[in-house]
């Protein structure tokens, strides 16, 4: 391929291809939630009608772009074609080698995920780099409140969290960044229209999460050579005048004023002991430690309980990796003495079912080539993190807590325990016999709870959970022995945004115990 000099001059084409504006323009690949890749054709009017619409975005055109992202993930487009239809000096460069170019001038655009954003700002280079842009998009995960307003205290320019799906042509809202504000993804762009619905496709009002049905000029043609999906994801929409739709599968609310705010997606709605959990919140929490750089978190194949992946911050000498993970190869459990310090820093945010039950350090969080969170690399890691499954027959339980358990459980269930694995509600336990379960350990372990009884269901697990109590009792009081003139710690701030609602409010219900008795 000919190179050319910035001023050289290139002869022009005899005649210029004469393009028909719903032509297909690309075909862009994703995998999706089933893992077969289906291909989504976007049309050169979508391409077109993006393009203007991204121009009302920023305060003007910059002279440089920084062209980091690989050409599998479609913000790539902003970076090669937008970049080139608008006069812009396009820089080839990857979210790596950008920290060590001393050729990247001040005021450049740049894009990246919210996960090479946070890496970004680990690091000097990645905040020198962060000092000199004159603007930054972040997209292609949810935007954390804390990585938000750091960002914006460290760019220059406009910090802006875009959102859109491939189906919808690269973006389709875009929110620029405010201190002390929820994060947002804020209002469609020119053309684009958003629509938040119930399951019936009845309009909400704001405040009330619903799904994101998109309309407009960014909705393409469908999937390639898929036309049973394509009906299925792109329908003629009634309540929209016929106008195609795209089903995003995101659950959303909106706010007039500041626009959408993105909750999770629609399908991957994770439970937990019968409990919807949201990963994020959990990771988000995690994040908080003092000695946590970034967190990510996986559910257990069994669905009882959560791994948590932490990387540490430098000088955490507790929680930083050894052997392998210290290369980023693999994850390595955390001591029990940290894994305790963190549960209970976690305990003060996050309900029963969303503390983590396996505590793991890692050098590196995985990414994908798009440099996203790598999520199946972290259910594998969860995976082979899990505890052993329980043994069953007649084997002995040994231990002063699985000896209470055991003579609890015999007198609430009316006959002999033979099988410490099985579930209380195996071997004939009801409801009511959990509260009367309680009743009887609490004298001897006041930190339980009815939420510790129904997570742990078998003896040898609700052994264990009582152990992990007394212990955490003791580590309690050797602190408060340790530092009897401080006072406890301040409370995290409420939040704004009422994501933690429903998380504070079966906190409650977990940690219900029974009025003494008359």
């Amino acid at each position: 391929m000919p190179t050319l000099a910035p001023d050289a001059e290139a002869p022009l084409p005899a005649a210029w291809p004469q393009v028909p504006a719903d032509s297909p323009a690309y075909v862009m690949y994703t995998s999706g939630s089933t893992g077969r890749p289906k291909g989504t054709v976007v049309r050169h009017d979508n391409l077109w009608a993006l393009f203007a619409g991204f121009d009302s975005v920023l305060d003007a055109i910059p002279d440089v772009v920084l062209a980091g992202t690989s050409l599998s993930f479609d913000i790539c487009l902003i970076e090669l074609f937008w970049s080139l239809t608008r006069g812009c000096a396009v820089h080839l460069t990857s979210h790596r080698t950008v920290l060590d170019e001393d050729g990247v001038p001040d005021g450049a655009f740049y894009q990246c995920t919210p996960s090479a954003a946070r890496l970004h700002t680990s690091s000097p280079e990645g905040r020198r780099l962060l000092g000199r842009l004159g603007a930054l998009v972040v997209a292609g995960e949810p935007l954390d409140a804390d990585l938000a307003a750091e960002l914006a205290g460290l760019v220059p320019g406009p910090v802006v969290n875009g959102y859109g799906p491939t189906e919808a042509t690269v973006y389709t809202t875009l929110w620029r960044v405010h201190p002390d504000t929820p994060v947002h993804i804020g209002l469609p762009l020119p053309g684009v229209r958003c629509h938040v619905v119930d399951a019936h496709g009845r309009a909400l009002p704001p405040g009330c999460p619903g799904d994101l049905v998109i309309t407009g000029t960014g909705i393409g043609g469908g999937y390639w050579r898929r036309p049973e999906l394509t009906a299925e994801r792109f329908p003629a929409l009634p309540w929209a005048g016929g106008d195609t739709g795209y089903l995003s599968g995101d659950v959303v609310s909106f706010a007039p004023g500041t626009g959408l705010r993105f909750l999770h997606r629609a399908d991957q709605q994770i439970k937990v002991l019968g409990q919807r959990i949201e990963t994020g919140e959990i990771e988000a929490t995690l994040r908080l430690h003092p000695g946590v750089r970034d967190a990510a978190v996986a559910v257990l194949p069994d669905r009882t309980g959560v791994a948590a992946f932490l990387v540490p911050k430098e000088g955490a000498a507790d929680l930083v990796p050894q052997g392998d993970a210290a290369t980023g190869a693999s994850p390595v459990p955390l001591s029990a003495a940290a894994a305790a310090g963190l549960r209970r820093h976690a305990a003060g945010w996050l309900t029963g079912a969303m503390l983590p039950t396996v505590w793991q350090t890692v050098a590196v969080l995985p990414k994908s080539p798009n440099g996203k969170l790598d999520r199946l690399t972290l259910a594998g890691w969860a995976a082979r993190s899990a505890p052993a499954a329980p043994r069953t027959g007649t084997e002995e339980l040994s231990g002063s807590a699985a000896s209470v358990v055991l003579e609890v459980w015999e007198q609430v269930l009316g006959e002999r325990v033979t099988d410490p694995g099985a579930t209380f509600f195996h071997l004939g336990g009801t409801s009511a016999g959990i509260i009367r379960v309680l009743a009887l350990l609490q004298p001897r372990y006041p930190d339980l709870r009815a939420a510790g009884l129904f997570r742990h269901t078998t003896a040898r697990a609700l052994a264990a959970h009582l152990t992990d109590l007394t212990d955490l009792t003791d580590l309690a009081r050797a602190d408060a022995r340790e530092k009897p003139a401080e006072t406890a710690d301040a409370a995290p701030a409420a939040r704004t945004d009422g994501s933690g609602r429903g998380a504070r409010r079966a906190q409650a219900l977990g940690q219900w115990t029974p009025r003494a008795r008359r």
